[in-house]
């Protein structure tokens, strides 16, 4: 494998691009994006991180063109998402500390996660130098594009697997009276 290092002194693309929300730490919600580029191709991956409490929400993977990864795919995901260059061992810390994550609270990583895990094959993860969780414990914060449903079934699932106080939420998007069952009534979690 080449290194970037070395891909730049030959004036090359490095075959491996890596990025990460630039707030994941601080906000806990962000993606991860990783390019494995291969002369005019490269094969593409994007995961949606949960770093709080869900792990990896969603992940794809797909072929693009180089050109268009680098023009378009990219330019795009930074406006939306404000990405920065992180090392790939990094990158694949984050995925993976979030997944490991998730799973201790009952939550399984994306359904294409480990297809598109293998992207970065013969990296080892580092450690993304940021606790997972808020004070060690999972904390749910929906999403903007999170149902009601959604929420209730993840709220069910934290006070099965983590119990009343083993997890907290902030619901700030959603009304907690229209939400099924009495959160305060069964001790769901502390909210914030």
């Amino acid at each position: 494998m080449t290194t970037k290092k070395s891909a730049k002194a030959a004036g090359a693309a490095p075959d491996l691009l890596t990025f990460a929300s630039s707030d994941l730490a601080t906000y806990g919600h962000g993606v991860v994006v990783v390019a494995r580029v291969a002369g005019t191709k490269a094969d593409t991956a994007t995961f949606v991180v949960d770093a709080l409490c869900l792990g990896v929400r969603r992940a794809n993977r797909a072929a693009a063109p180089t050109a268009t990864f680098l023009n378009k795919v990219l330019p795009h995901l930074h406006a939306e998402h404000s990405t920065v260059p992180v090392p790939p061992a990094l990158a694949l810390g984050i995925l993976a500390g979030a997944a490991a994550f998730a799973k201790s609270a009952g939550f399984a990583p994306a359904d294409a996660y480990a297809d598109a895990l293998s992207l970065f094959s013969g990296i080892e993860p580092e450690s993304p130098g940021f606790a997972f969780g808020k004070a060690g414990k999972p904390h749910f914060r929906p999403m903007a594009s999170d149902g009601e449903e959604f929420v209730e079934e993840t709220l069910g699932r934290l006070r099965k697997v983590c119990g009343a106080n083993g997890f907290t939420y902030d619901l700030d998007e959603f009304n907690e009276e229209h939400l099924d069952g009495d959160d305060d009534a069964e001790g769901a979690g502390e909210a914030e």
